[in-house]
């Protein structure tokens, strides 16, 4: 539901799009299940990088370097 809300009035939204607006609630889990779902229900850019940023469970900021994932369709319930 959070890609639907931040897909709402947008064509696509990436990963880090998704994350700005709700951060990851259980840390690296969450990154990768919106890396899997936008490999779904999107598009991989594999010429471009993104920047991933989140709060791990211990509560230490993490960043990673990925190919830019994009959401181009809401995502099902």
């Amino acid at each position: 539901q959070h890609v639907n809300a931040v897909l709402a009035g947008a064509s696509s939204a990436s990963v880090g799009d998704v994350l700005d607006a709700h951060p990851a609630s259980q840390g690296v889990a969450s990154v990768v299940g919106l890396l899997s779902l936008a490999t779904r229900y999107g598009e991989v850019r594999e010429e471009e990088i993104e920047q991933l940023a989140w709060q791990g469970v211990d509560g230490i900021d993490r960043r990673a370097d990925v190919r830019r994932h994009l959401f181009t369709q809401e995502v099902d319930a």
